[in-house]
């Protein structure tokens, strides 16, 4: 029974063949994590904004980046009327310094600075006021 064949390995699920097995003491992974592969996600956001897109201006055709049309865009809305675009657009002028509210009226270039009451009563009567069929909801 000496010379006889050594019996078949089992191979099947779970028990891949013995020659395709990791190596004892050598990683399944032997060339590591590759460089960038952590953090893409604002490699991915940067690369979005800094696409160039073509716009059509008064001026005529320009290319902007995303996020030049994207910021141009949340002013538009802003100077509209939308609540959520002003307070975007204040706090993301105060984040980068472009405009302090601390400061007195006449240091704001130029800028009209309401008051609390003309603020208020202007929104009272724009949230109040009849509206053109059109515009109703």
């Amino acid at each position: 029974m000496a010379d006889e064949e050594p019996e078949q390995e089992r191979v099947g699920y779970k028990r891949p063949p013995r020659h395709t097995r990791f190596k004892e003491g050598r990683s399944g992974n032997p060339r590591g994590r590759p460089r960038g592969a952590v953090g893409k996600a604002p490699a991915i956001v940067a690369r979005i904004f800094a696409q160039k897109l073509r716009v059509n201006t008064q001026s005529g055709e320009q290319r902007m980046s995303t996020i030049r049309i994207s910021l141009e865009q949340m002013v538009n809305d802003a100077i509209r009327g939308d609540l959520g675009a002003i307070e975007l657009v204040l706090k993301l002028c105060q984040r980068i310094g472009a405009f302090d509210p601390a400061l007195p009226p006449e240091q704001l270039s130029g800028v009209y600075v309401a008051t609390k009451e003309e603020f208020e009563a202007y929104w009272a009567w724009r949230l109040n006021r009849p509206r053109a069929p059109e515009e109703q909801l």
